[in-house]
Formats: structure tokens, sequence, C-alpha cells
């Protein structure tokens, strides 16, 4: 017999799990381990995978044979625009918080312009300065640009979040049948 699954269940699972990973991420700092940022990344992907693989097939599976292209298509745009306003979104929260980062005492106002555009700006303008006040500078900018991390995975996780228990509830009722394993 064919082994059924819960579409809520697995959509609403992967983006619960992509939710949670991102949360982890709030505790972000300069020193955590990569082997714990491997498992978040492995989770989101997996979270991802899972819950975008079902989303396709349910919409593709919900319109007539002859319409399987334009559903495609229309399904395939959506994630690619709900990924750039994402990218959109969440950079500008990472920019928004990096570049309000304090800036120690007697670091020149291009250096300071330079830091506060990017953290490749602040690593070139740091390498000019004096060793002290590079470091310093330098600290600064990776701090600030954690933080802006740590902001922008908090906002990612809460409406990956709202959009889990959205799906639970969205998607009552709906199945998704593997094909018989003697087939």
């Amino acid at each position: 017999a064919p082994r059924r699954y819960s579409v809520r269940g697995v959509v609403a699972g992967g983006l619960g799990a992509i939710a949670v990973s991102l949360a982890v991420l709030i505790w972000l700092h300069g020193d955590m381990p990569y082997p714990i940022l491997g498992a978040v990344l492995l989770v989101v992907g997996t979270g991802a995978g899972f819950s975008f693989t079902v989303t396709a097939d349910v919409i593709l599976s919900s319109v007539p044979k002859e319409q399987a292209g334009a559903a495609s298509a229309v399904s395939e745009t959506a994630y690619e625009l709900g990924a750039a306003l994402g990218i959109a979104l969440l950079g500008s929260i990472v920019t928004g918080v990096y570049r309000g980062f304090g800036v120690p005492d007697g670091v020149p106002g291009s250096a300071v312009a330079d830091a506060h555009e990017s953290l490749g700006g602040a690593v070139e303008s740091a390498a000019t300065l004096p060793p002290e006040k590079g470091a310093a500078l330098l600290a600064s900018a990776q701090d600030a640009f954690t933080e802006g991390l740590r902001f922008a995975a908090a906002a990612g996780a809460a409406v990956l979040f709202a959009t889990a228990v959205a799906a639970w509830f969205l998607l009552r009722g709906q199945r998704l049948e593997d094909a018989p394993a003697d087939h």
C-alpha cells in the first residue's frame, strides 16, 4: 500500500525547522564554532528542501496536465520573488545595523566613511591606520556586522515561524502519496 504523508506536516515542519535554525543564530558571536554554523545551515537546507519540494508538488498536482507548465512557471516566479524580497529585507536589516557602529576616537573621517560602507571597507580602512586604532575600528565593525546578522536572523525566524503556523492551519486535509514500493 502507498505511504501517505501530511502536506501540512511536511511544509509546516520544514518551515518550522528553518525558523528554529535561524533562531539559534540569535546567539551568534564572532567565535561561534563552525560545526554549529554548519549544523544550522544543514537544517535550513533540509527544511527548505522538504517544504519547497512539497509545495511545488501540491501546486503541480492541483492543475490539469495541460496547465502544468504555466503552474510551474508561476510557482518558480513566486519562489524567486520571495527569495529576492527576503534577501533585500534581511540585507537591509544587516546593513542598517552595521552602518550605525561606533568608531573609536581619532579615526579620520574618510576612514570612517569607508568603514561604514562595508565590512571590506572597514578592513581596508583599518589597514591604513596605526595598529591600535585599526584593530579597534575593525573589531567595532565586525561586532556591528555580527549584530546585524543576529537581528536579521531574528526577523527571519519570526516570519518563518508565522508562516509555519499559517501553513499548519491552511493545509488541513492535504496529503502527499508516495508511489507503491512494488512498482
